[in-house]
């Protein structure tokens, strides 16, 4: 770790951080980035309650933001963004607050793990691997996806979407809706509650609509991730 201007930490006192999803007024994950870059964002007004850590409002500050690697699909964009990194003062540990579009450990996109399966589920030929191949093909070959990772990413949205059940049939009817038990089941399942939370099908040059507001309020709403595990639920794992 580095924290530069900031100083290097001790590595036995600042072991532990913890990730929590930035909900913000920005437009895309880059421009997002280039606020933090440039210090344009008044970090008072999005920790208005608090530090997370201690609950203070008083005890945290701003470390050097850390690297992360980015890609988007559709349009394919790969590049580094800046996220946001705090000590908290009374316990010694840090902080990040990643923004909402990204999913911890996760390099691609929220929305773009979702669009890409989504247009397995629009393209549908026979046989399973043959359905993963068919978004392969319509995906930009620089991006690396392949079907193996559809079918993580598969797992990783059910899983999330499952996990946030509760909170989204607040805002949306699942009546009807049915687990899948298997990757036909779950392709389903995922178009399905898309359709509830209407994130509508992908044209393909665009990001599926509608998925962007469902991210950005589950993180405002309940403080955490629709998709992905962060740090601190690793069992203490350090951030990246």
């Amino acid at each position: 770790m580095c924290f530069g201007r900031h100083g290097a930490p001790s590595s036995q006192r600042w072991r532990l951080s913890i990730q929590l999803p930035y909900s913000n007024n920005f437009k895309t994950v880059w421009e997002c980035s280039d606020a933090v870059a440039d210090g344009l964002v008044d970090w008072r007004s999005v920790l208005v309650q608090g530090c997370p850590l201690c609950g203070r409002h008083d005890c945290w500050r701003v470390l050097t933001p850390y690297e992360r690697k980015v890609i988007e699909l559709m349009p394919y964009r790969e590049g580094v963004v800046l996220v946001a990194r705090f000590l908290c003062r009374t316990t010694g540990k840090t902080f990040s607050l990643l923004p909402f579009w990204l999913a911890p450990y996760h390099l691609y996109t929220s929305a773009s793990m979702v669009l890409a399966l989504l247009l397995a589920v629009a393209t549908r030929p026979d046989g399973i691997k043959s359905l993963f191949a068919a978004a392969e093909q319509k995906l930009e070959g620089d991006c690396r996806a392949n079907g193996f990772l559809l079918g993580c990413w598969l797992v990783l949205c059910v899983t999330g979407l499952h996990r946030a059940h509760t909170e989204l049939a607040r805002w949306a009817n699942f009546d009807g809706l049915k687990p899948g038990r298997d990757v036909y089941g779950q392709l389903d399942e995922l178009v399905d509650y898309c359709q509830a939370l209407e994130i509508r099908d992908p044209p393909l040059l665009d990001g599926p609509r509608g998925l962007d507001e469902v991210l950005e309020r589950h993180a405002r709403t309940t403080g955490r991730f629709l998709f992905g595990t962060p740090s601190q639920d690793r069992g203490g794992r350090v951030a990246p």
